[in-house]
């Protein structure tokens, strides 16, 4: 989909293509309302036909700045609804986990850990230890005495 957008290096986030192009269909669809009401109103007089106002057309020179200012609002709200989204999808990257007890909030259920870990990737879970806890862990622990006194009768 080659837009506008794509000129300006704004691409949507990954995860969130589809939401994103519809809420910037909709809110691409909504200026161009605008824009065709404000064009309507110089050339047929709108508002006299929808409010029973006298029709005082400004000229088209007023009318081109007023297009001019809609399509920079539409422009700026863009990328600001941009930022939005691509700012909702990082927060959505974050898997919630417990501080206490490590279960994860995984589509609203906590859940443990590793079931988490097995539901995605199908795999069994076990437990080890890392080279470099195990050699901390080997580093405090109490090195066994040498000067114990000897058994009786040796």
């Amino acid at each position: 989909m080659q837009t506008w957008l794509a000129s300006l290096n704004i691409t949507p986030p990954s995860r969130l293509a589809g939401p994103w192009r519809q809420a910037m269909l909709w809110h691409s669809l909504g200026f161009i309302v605008i824009v065709m009401l404000t064009w309507c109103e110089e050339f047929f007089g709108l508002m006299f036909w929808l409010f029973g106002r006298v029709h005082q057309p400004g000229g088209l020179d007023e009318t081109i700045f007023k297009t001019a200012v809609i399509v920079l609002l539409w422009l700026l709200s863009a990328i600001a609804l941009h930022r939005v989204i691509s700012r909702l999808q990082y927060l959505e990257n974050f898997l919630h986990l417990c501080s206490w007890c490590r279960q994860i909030n995984h589509a609203g259920k906590w859940i443990k850990l590793e079931e988490h870990f097995k539901n995605q990737t199908g795999m069994q879970i076990t437990h080890g230890i890392c080279p470099t806890c195990a050699s901390q862990f080997m580093s405090e622990m109490p090195k066994p005495v040498d000067n114990a006194p000897a058994p009786v009768g040796a």
